[in-house]
């Protein structure tokens, strides 16, 4: 059986781990900016052209959060 052969935690280990977590952090909150763009783009779009209005897309943003709520959740939340 193989073992996972890392270096010794040093300080100076440590904060290369640290910053190669704060750089992963960033880069996803990098591609999170970019879906929410993307998002607010299409729906503006979509309302723009009348496929939907703001009240459909609210109502259906409630309902499919409602449906995605555990039964416990929806019990609390109830």
């Amino acid at each position: 059986m193989s073992q996972d052969r890392r270096p010794p935690l040093t300080p100076e280990n440590r904060r290369w781990a640290e910053w190669s977590v704060g750089a992963e952090l960033a880069d996803v909150k990098q591609m999170i900016y970019h879906d929410s763009l993307l998002i607010t783009a299409l729906i503006e779009e979509l309302i723009d052209k009348r496929v939907i209005t703001r009240e459909e897309l609210v109502e259906r943003a409630c309902r499919l959060d409602r449906e995605m709520m555990s039964p416990r959740q929806q019990n609390e939340d109830g």
